[in-house]
């Protein structure tokens, strides 16, 4: 060391590279850590957003039940209403189908009665009639 310069020997090389090396893992595993924490707090917001979502799903299935059970019962009110009126109508029906068979034979009658009655107008006016 004849020039005053340290020496470099290769032990304190692989002394500077062991310290660099440990600085460099310590640096790494705080990074790790810090890493870890950051994954930890976004898994904990994801699963309180996805509690929050799964609640409002729950919420509106609820709330999409209610309005389908009340249109359901709605619709099944106005099915019975119609049914009331299909039934009325043919129970209505089924009076006028009994009364045309004594429809018919009123009208026979009428018939028989107006052929007469036609008969009998036909000859007054032809014994009515004035000879000239």
């Amino acid at each position: 060391m004849a020039d005053g310069k340290a020496r470099v020997t290769l032990d304190s090389l692989e002394t500077k590279l062991d310290d660099s090396v440990a600085r460099l893992d310590a640096k790494f595993d705080g990074l790790d850590a810090k890493v870890d924490a950051a994954v930890e707090r976004l898994d904990t917001k994801i699963d309180i957003a996805v509690e929050r979502l799964d609640t409002k799903i729950d919420a509106q299935t609820e709330e999409t039940k209610r309005h389908a059970v009340v249109l359901f019962e709605a619709t099944r009110s106005e099915i019975r209403q119609v049914a009331d009126v299909v039934a009325s109508m043919n129970e209505k029906l089924d009076l006028v189908t009994e009364r045309i068979p004594r429809v018919e034979s009123d009208v026979d009658l009428l018939k028989v009665a107006y052929g007469a009655l036609d008969r009998r107008v036909t000859r007054l006016e032809d014994t009515d009639a004035p000879e000239s």
